[in-house]
Protein backbone atom coordinates (compact mmCIF):
# COMPACT_ATOMS: atom_id res chain seq x y z
CA UNK A 1 0.00 0.00 0.00
CA UNK A 2 2.69 2.53 0.83
CA UNK A 3 4.59 1.93 -2.80
CA UNK A 4 0.98 2.49 -4.34
CA UNK A 5 0.27 5.85 -2.48
CA UNK A 6 3.75 7.38 -3.12
CA UNK A 7 3.71 6.03 -6.83
CA UNK A 8 0.08 7.81 -7.20
CA UNK A 9 1.33 10.86 -5.23
CA UNK A 10 4.64 10.90 -7.59
CA UNK A 11 2.23 10.97 -10.87
CA UNK A 12 0.13 13.68 -9.09
CA UNK A 13 3.32 15.82 -8.93
CA UNK A 14 4.13 15.12 -12.18
CA UNK A 15 1.35 15.94 -13.32
CA UNK A 16 0.77 19.15 -11.77
CA UNK A 17 4.08 19.99 -13.12
CA UNK A 18 3.38 19.23 -16.50
CA UNK A 19 0.24 21.03 -16.02
CA UNK A 20 1.64 24.00 -14.08
CA UNK A 21 4.33 24.00 -17.60
CA UNK A 22 1.63 23.34 -20.17
CA UNK A 23 -0.52 26.43 -18.96
CA UNK A 24 2.64 28.87 -18.86
CA UNK A 25 3.50 28.25 -22.17
CA UNK A 26 0.02 28.37 -22.95
CA UNK A 27 -0.66 31.67 -21.93
CA UNK A 28 2.70 33.60 -22.50
CA UNK A 29 3.41 32.36 -26.22
CA UNK A 30 -0.37 33.18 -26.79
CA UNK A 31 -0.26 34.22 -30.75
CA UNK A 32 -3.07 36.22 -31.92
CA UNK A 33 -5.94 35.59 -34.66
CA UNK A 34 -8.25 37.16 -36.53
CA UNK A 35 -11.06 34.14 -36.79
CA UNK A 36 -12.40 33.49 -32.86
CA UNK A 37 -15.59 33.98 -32.25
CA UNK A 38 -16.87 35.83 -29.70
CA UNK A 39 -19.55 33.82 -27.95
CA UNK A 40 -20.42 37.19 -25.48
CA UNK A 41 -21.36 39.74 -27.95
CA UNK A 42 -22.27 37.53 -30.88
CA UNK A 43 -19.37 38.73 -33.47
CA UNK A 44 -15.73 37.97 -34.45
CA UNK A 45 -12.89 39.61 -32.81
CA UNK A 46 -9.29 38.76 -32.97
CA UNK A 47 -7.51 37.17 -30.10
CA UNK A 48 -4.67 39.53 -28.53
CA UNK A 49 -1.31 38.22 -28.17
CA UNK A 50 0.09 37.83 -24.91
CA UNK A 51 1.82 40.49 -22.36
CA UNK A 52 5.55 38.76 -23.07
CA UNK A 53 4.70 38.24 -26.46
CA UNK A 54 3.74 41.95 -27.09
CA UNK A 55 6.83 43.27 -24.96
CA UNK A 56 9.14 41.13 -26.93
CA UNK A 57 7.65 41.82 -30.90
CA UNK A 58 8.13 45.78 -29.56
CA UNK A 59 11.60 45.42 -28.86
CA UNK A 60 12.36 44.07 -32.44
CA UNK A 61 10.10 46.59 -34.39
CA UNK A 62 6.51 45.93 -33.85
CA UNK A 63 4.05 42.90 -35.23
CA UNK A 64 4.00 44.70 -38.68
CA UNK A 65 7.30 44.59 -39.11
CA UNK A 66 8.55 41.47 -41.42
CA UNK A 67 10.91 40.23 -38.73
CA UNK A 68 8.32 40.52 -35.96
CA UNK A 69 5.41 39.14 -38.14
CA UNK A 70 8.37 36.03 -38.97
CA UNK A 71 9.14 36.09 -35.05
CA UNK A 72 5.09 35.72 -34.19
CA UNK A 73 4.97 32.43 -36.85
CA UNK A 74 8.08 31.04 -35.25
CA UNK A 75 6.91 31.49 -31.99
CA UNK A 76 3.87 30.34 -32.77
CA UNK A 77 5.04 26.94 -34.25
CA UNK A 78 7.30 26.67 -31.16
CA UNK A 79 4.20 26.85 -28.85
CA UNK A 80 2.22 24.18 -30.35
CA UNK A 81 5.13 21.84 -30.48
CA UNK A 82 5.56 22.60 -26.84
CA UNK A 83 2.44 21.97 -25.66
CA UNK A 84 2.10 18.42 -27.89
CA UNK A 85 5.56 17.10 -26.10
CA UNK A 86 4.30 18.33 -22.40
CA UNK A 87 0.67 16.56 -23.41
CA UNK A 88 2.46 13.61 -24.92
CA UNK A 89 5.22 13.11 -21.56
CA UNK A 90 2.19 13.74 -19.37
CA UNK A 91 -0.05 10.68 -21.07
CA UNK A 92 3.42 8.52 -21.03
CA UNK A 93 4.28 9.73 -17.20
CA UNK A 94 0.49 9.55 -15.70
CA UNK A 95 -1.70 8.10 -17.87
CA UNK A 96 -3.50 11.65 -18.20
CA UNK A 97 -3.45 14.02 -20.39
CA UNK A 98 -2.47 17.33 -20.44
CA UNK A 99 -5.22 19.98 -20.22
CA UNK A 100 -4.66 23.99 -19.47
CA UNK A 101 -7.34 25.56 -17.31
CA UNK A 102 -8.70 27.53 -20.94
CA UNK A 103 -9.00 24.07 -22.10
CA UNK A 104 -10.40 22.89 -19.15
CA UNK A 105 -13.32 26.10 -19.00
CA UNK A 106 -14.34 25.25 -22.70
CA UNK A 107 -14.77 21.23 -21.97
CA UNK A 108 -17.03 22.48 -19.04
CA UNK A 109 -18.52 25.00 -21.00
CA UNK A 110 -19.57 22.07 -23.49
CA UNK A 111 -20.42 19.76 -21.34
CA UNK A 112 -23.07 22.18 -19.58
CA UNK A 113 -24.14 23.24 -22.89
CA UNK A 114 -24.73 19.87 -23.82
CA UNK A 115 -26.98 19.11 -20.43
CA UNK A 116 -28.71 22.37 -20.47
CA UNK A 117 -29.79 22.34 -24.36
CA UNK A 118 -32.93 20.05 -24.71
CA UNK A 119 -32.53 19.33 -28.60
CA UNK A 120 -29.04 17.81 -28.11
CA UNK A 121 -30.22 15.37 -25.03
CA UNK A 122 -33.79 14.95 -27.20
CA UNK A 123 -31.59 14.09 -29.97
CA UNK A 124 -29.30 10.94 -27.98
CA UNK A 125 -32.85 9.98 -26.74
CA UNK A 126 -34.54 9.91 -29.96
CA UNK A 127 -31.28 7.75 -31.79
CA UNK A 128 -30.92 5.55 -28.55
CA UNK A 129 -35.21 4.48 -29.54
CA UNK A 130 -34.44 4.63 -33.25
CA UNK A 131 -32.14 1.34 -33.19
CA UNK A 132 -34.83 -0.20 -31.00
CA UNK A 133 -37.22 1.16 -33.98
CA UNK A 134 -34.89 -0.13 -36.77
CA UNK A 135 -34.51 -3.50 -35.42
CA UNK A 136 -38.01 -4.28 -35.07
CA UNK A 137 -38.95 -2.89 -38.74
CA UNK A 138 -35.70 -5.13 -40.13
CA UNK A 139 -36.74 -8.15 -38.43
CA UNK A 140 -40.65 -7.81 -39.78
CA UNK A 141 -39.34 -6.90 -43.03
CA UNK A 142 -37.45 -9.85 -43.40
CA UNK A 143 -40.64 -11.17 -41.94
CA UNK A 144 -42.68 -10.60 -44.85
CA UNK A 145 -40.00 -11.47 -47.48
CA UNK A 146 -39.22 -15.08 -45.91
CA UNK A 147 -43.07 -15.54 -45.27
CA UNK A 148 -44.10 -14.83 -49.23
CA UNK A 149 -40.81 -16.09 -51.29
CA UNK A 150 -38.44 -18.25 -48.92
CA UNK A 151 -40.87 -21.31 -48.04
CA UNK A 152 -40.39 -22.78 -51.43
CA UNK A 153 -39.24 -22.79 -54.89
CA UNK A 154 -41.36 -20.46 -57.20
CA UNK A 155 -43.20 -23.56 -58.43
CA UNK A 156 -43.76 -24.84 -54.86
CA UNK A 157 -45.07 -21.33 -53.89
CA UNK A 158 -47.32 -20.91 -57.03
CA UNK A 159 -49.63 -24.22 -55.94
CA UNK A 160 -49.32 -23.61 -52.12
CA UNK A 161 -49.42 -19.85 -51.38
CA UNK A 162 -49.62 -17.38 -54.67
CA UNK A 163 -52.00 -18.89 -56.80
CA UNK A 164 -54.11 -21.36 -54.64
CA UNK A 165 -56.41 -23.22 -56.78
CA UNK A 166 -60.34 -22.45 -55.55
CA UNK A 167 -61.50 -26.18 -55.00
CA UNK A 168 -58.49 -26.60 -52.41
CA UNK A 169 -60.76 -24.76 -50.12
CA UNK A 170 -59.38 -26.42 -46.91
CA UNK A 171 -55.73 -25.05 -47.86
CA UNK A 172 -56.98 -21.65 -48.85
CA UNK A 173 -58.80 -21.47 -45.24
CA UNK A 174 -55.66 -22.19 -43.83
CA UNK A 175 -53.35 -20.15 -45.01
CA UNK A 176 -55.73 -16.86 -44.55
CA UNK A 177 -55.89 -17.43 -41.52
CA UNK A 178 -52.21 -18.44 -40.93
CA UNK A 179 -51.87 -14.81 -43.00
CA UNK A 180 -54.44 -13.05 -40.65
CA UNK A 181 -52.78 -13.89 -37.52
CA UNK A 182 -49.11 -12.88 -38.42
CA UNK A 183 -49.27 -9.89 -40.81
CA UNK A 184 -52.99 -8.33 -39.42
CA UNK A 185 -51.54 -5.28 -37.03
CA UNK A 186 -48.60 -4.77 -39.57
CA UNK A 187 -50.85 -3.91 -42.41
CA UNK A 188 -53.08 -1.48 -40.43
CA UNK A 189 -49.03 -0.15 -39.21
CA UNK A 190 -48.21 0.71 -42.64
CA UNK A 191 -52.05 1.63 -43.91
CA UNK A 192 -51.89 4.10 -40.82
CA UNK A 193 -49.47 7.01 -42.59
CA UNK A 194 -52.25 8.03 -44.76
CA UNK A 195 -55.19 7.43 -42.30
CA UNK A 196 -53.55 9.59 -39.49
CA UNK A 197 -50.60 11.17 -41.52
CA UNK A 198 -49.89 13.39 -38.41
CA UNK A 199 -49.40 10.88 -35.96
CA UNK A 200 -47.12 10.98 -33.43
CA UNK A 201 -47.13 7.02 -32.95
CA UNK A 202 -43.76 5.39 -34.23
CA UNK A 203 -45.81 2.56 -36.10
CA UNK A 204 -47.94 5.25 -37.85
CA UNK A 205 -44.57 6.47 -39.58
CA UNK A 206 -43.68 2.58 -40.46
CA UNK A 207 -44.54 2.95 -44.29
CA UNK A 208 -42.57 5.94 -44.53
CA UNK A 209 -39.47 5.05 -42.92
CA UNK A 210 -39.29 1.51 -44.59
CA UNK A 211 -39.83 3.55 -48.28
CA UNK A 212 -37.88 6.46 -47.67
CA UNK A 213 -34.82 5.32 -45.48
CA UNK A 214 -33.02 3.66 -48.64
CA UNK A 215 -29.77 3.59 -46.65
CA UNK A 216 -31.04 1.62 -44.02
CA UNK A 217 -34.15 -0.81 -45.91
CA UNK A 218 -32.72 0.01 -49.43
CA UNK A 219 -35.38 -1.71 -52.21
CA UNK A 220 -36.25 -4.35 -49.66
CA UNK A 221 -38.98 -2.43 -47.36
CA UNK A 222 -40.49 -1.07 -50.59
CA UNK A 223 -40.85 -4.79 -51.59
CA UNK A 224 -42.16 -6.38 -48.21
CA UNK A 225 -44.44 -2.95 -47.88
CA UNK A 226 -46.10 -4.34 -51.23
CA UNK A 227 -46.07 -7.77 -50.70
CA UNK A 228 -48.16 -6.57 -47.22
CA UNK A 229 -50.71 -4.22 -48.97
CA UNK A 230 -51.25 -5.62 -52.48
CA UNK A 231 -51.16 -9.73 -51.62
CA UNK A 232 -51.64 -10.31 -47.59
CA UNK A 233 -54.12 -7.63 -47.41
CA UNK A 234 -56.53 -9.78 -49.83
CA UNK A 235 -55.74 -13.02 -48.24
CA UNK A 236 -56.80 -11.11 -44.67
CA UNK A 237 -60.06 -9.72 -46.68
CA UNK A 238 -61.14 -13.09 -47.81
CA UNK A 239 -60.50 -14.79 -44.38
CA UNK A 240 -62.74 -11.50 -43.06
CA UNK A 241 -65.47 -11.89 -45.42
CA UNK A 242 -68.80 -12.16 -43.60
CA UNK A 243 -67.17 -12.25 -40.21
CA UNK A 244 -68.38 -9.93 -37.76
CA UNK A 245 -65.09 -8.04 -36.19
CA UNK A 246 -64.08 -4.37 -35.39
CA UNK A 247 -60.08 -5.77 -36.22
CA UNK A 248 -61.21 -5.61 -39.88
CA UNK A 249 -58.47 -4.17 -42.36
CA UNK A 250 -59.03 -0.49 -44.14
CA UNK A 251 -60.52 -1.54 -47.49
CA UNK A 252 -58.82 -3.07 -49.97
CA UNK A 253 -58.98 0.32 -52.50
CA UNK A 254 -57.16 2.46 -49.92
CA UNK A 255 -54.29 -0.52 -49.45
CA UNK A 256 -54.27 -0.92 -53.16
CA UNK A 257 -53.44 2.96 -53.85
CA UNK A 258 -50.44 3.12 -50.89
CA UNK A 259 -49.39 0.07 -52.61
CA UNK A 260 -49.44 1.39 -56.03
CA UNK A 261 -47.80 4.23 -55.19
CA UNK A 262 -44.59 2.65 -53.05
CA UNK A 263 -44.72 0.43 -56.77
CA UNK A 264 -43.85 3.32 -58.75
CA UNK A 265 -41.44 4.45 -56.27
CA UNK A 266 -39.28 1.34 -56.42
CA UNK A 267 -39.34 2.04 -60.33
CA UNK A 268 -37.76 5.41 -59.75
CA UNK A 269 -35.06 5.02 -56.93
CA UNK A 270 -33.85 1.38 -57.86
CA UNK A 271 -34.41 1.44 -61.64
CA UNK A 272 -30.43 -0.39 -61.18
CA UNK A 273 -30.97 -3.09 -58.83
CA UNK A 274 -34.31 -4.23 -60.77
CA UNK A 275 -32.35 -4.04 -64.41
CA UNK A 276 -29.33 -5.93 -62.98
CA UNK A 277 -31.00 -8.84 -61.14
CA UNK A 278 -30.18 -7.82 -57.91
CA UNK A 279 -33.70 -7.95 -57.53
CA UNK A 280 -34.54 -11.44 -57.89
CA UNK A 281 -37.19 -11.86 -60.38
CA UNK A 282 -40.01 -13.33 -58.15
CA UNK A 283 -40.15 -10.76 -56.22
CA UNK A 284 -39.78 -8.18 -59.35
CA UNK A 285 -42.79 -9.56 -60.41
CA UNK A 286 -44.77 -8.55 -57.04
CA UNK A 287 -43.56 -5.58 -57.39
CA UNK A 288 -45.22 -4.48 -60.38
CA UNK A 289 -48.41 -6.15 -59.25
CA UNK A 290 -50.07 -2.82 -58.06
CA UNK A 291 -50.08 -1.53 -61.04
CA UNK A 292 -51.16 -4.50 -63.05
CA UNK A 293 -54.44 -4.56 -60.46
CA UNK A 294 -54.51 -0.46 -61.34
CA UNK A 295 -55.52 -1.84 -64.88
CA UNK A 296 -54.90 1.57 -66.83
CA UNK A 297 -53.78 1.67 -70.59
CA UNK A 298 -50.45 3.99 -69.02
CA UNK A 299 -49.67 1.17 -66.34
CA UNK A 300 -50.64 -2.22 -68.62
CA UNK A 301 -48.05 -0.92 -70.58
CA UNK A 302 -45.48 -0.50 -67.94
CA UNK A 303 -46.08 -3.42 -66.84
CA UNK A 304 -45.27 -4.76 -70.22
CA UNK A 305 -42.04 -2.81 -70.48
CA UNK A 306 -40.98 -4.72 -66.98
CA UNK A 307 -42.23 -8.26 -68.01
CA UNK A 308 -39.91 -7.88 -71.37
CA UNK A 309 -37.22 -6.38 -69.17
CA UNK A 310 -37.41 -9.41 -67.00
CA UNK A 311 -37.78 -11.88 -69.38
CA UNK A 312 -34.23 -10.52 -71.30
CA UNK A 313 -32.50 -10.52 -67.80
CA UNK A 314 -33.55 -14.59 -67.88
CA UNK A 315 -32.00 -15.07 -70.70
CA UNK A 316 -28.78 -13.42 -69.93
CA UNK A 317 -29.02 -15.74 -66.25
CA UNK A 318 -29.71 -18.79 -68.42
CA UNK A 319 -27.34 -18.32 -71.02
CA UNK A 320 -24.52 -17.65 -67.76
CA UNK A 321 -25.87 -21.28 -66.53
CA UNK A 322 -25.25 -23.14 -69.65
CA UNK A 323 -21.62 -21.01 -69.65
CA UNK A 324 -20.98 -22.69 -66.24
CA UNK A 325 -22.00 -26.00 -66.82
CA UNK A 326 -20.55 -26.38 -69.74
CA UNK A 327 -16.71 -25.11 -67.92
CA UNK A 328 -17.79 -27.46 -65.42
CA UNK A 329 -18.41 -30.47 -67.38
Amino acid sequence: KAISGNATDGGGIIRALLDGFAETVSTNLTVGDDATQSKKDGGIRGRDNSTVLRWAVTIIGGDQSRLGKVALVMIGFIREVLLRSIGAANMILTGVPTMTNTQMNEQNQQIANVMTNDEVVDGIASKCIDIDIMRRDRQQIDQVLNYWFGQASPDGSQKTLWMIASSSVELLEQVDSDISDKFRSLIWDLSSSSIASNSENVDAKKLQRWTQDIEVFGWQGKVAAIIALDQLSRHIHRHDKGAQSSSHIPEQRLLDNIAYNVSRQLQTHHEKELSTGIIPIPMRIFAIMPLRHAATVSDYSIVQNDIESSALLHEEMDRMIRRFRKATN
